[in-house]
């Protein structure tokens, strides 16, 4: 589906923090994350495209692999981890500027889509740190797809993402990596321990002729 030319601006809507239960998430804390941002349905986008508004910024934080197979009309990738680094904030600023001038006298109306809605969630709290306003669109490409245009974007499983998968092994690589180090810091501890336990004397000064010896005069 695509925009019309000739579009209509409007004033940004408010949509308050009020937010629409998302199924299928397994952590409470991304649902209490959504509910902290405003939201929009997908079915308020629609009327938008209906309306035929010529201020909408639509910014997908999906990774490229998600975006290639399929993205609401109008949308621009902007990947997620391009998000916290300030990368994708600048890129995002850019767009904004780009419609303002495109539009003038009216303000751009920034809506942020993911898969699920969680990374958008997360996008729309970093850029109100940076002093963007910006929408979390509730459900994402999901749906976008279920509830409005099933043929735009199929189903898929982030865990079939070839960045997902790198990220998820760069992650737990870098987990192992600690939990290496940490043992053997364990370790380290519990050899030192053993060591003063069956030779006390270890822990003592070292007396020679009556004088401390070089070792333990250089600890003091």
């Amino acid at each position: 589906m695509l925009m019309p030319a000739e579009m209509k601006p409007i004033k940004p809507v408010s949509v308050g923090n009020s937010v629409v239960k998302v199924s299928g998430l397994p952590v409470v804390g991304n649902r209490l994350l959504q509910s902290q941002v405003p939201q929009m349905s997908v079915q308020e986008l629609k009327r938008l495209f209906d309306n035929q508004v010529s201020n909408l910024v639509l910014v997908d934080v999906r990774y490229e692999s998600e975006y290639a197979l399929g993205h609401i009309p109008g949308a621009v990738l902007v990947p997620y981890p391009e998000i916290p680094n300030g990368r994708g904030i600048a890129k995002i600023k850019k767009l904004l500027e780009a419609k303002r001038q495109a539009n003038p006298g009216s303000e751009p109306l920034l809506i942020i889509i993911c898969k699920a809605g969680v990374r958008s969630a997360r996008a729309v709290t970093l850029l109100r740190e940076a002093g963007v306003v910006s929408i979390n669109l509730t459900g994402g490409t999901n749906a976008w797809s279920k509830q409005i245009d099933p043929s735009a974007i199929p189903q898929y499983s982030i865990n079939d993402i070839s960045e997902h998968q790198q990220s998820v092994a760069t992650q737990r690589s870098k987990k192992q990596r600690w939990l290496v180090g940490s043992g053997l810091v364990a370790a380290s501890l519990t050899l030192a321990a053993m060591v003063v336990s069956h030779h006390p004397e270890r822990s003592k000064p070292h007396i020679q002729s009556g004088v401390l010896s070089t070792e333990h005069q250089i600890s003091r």
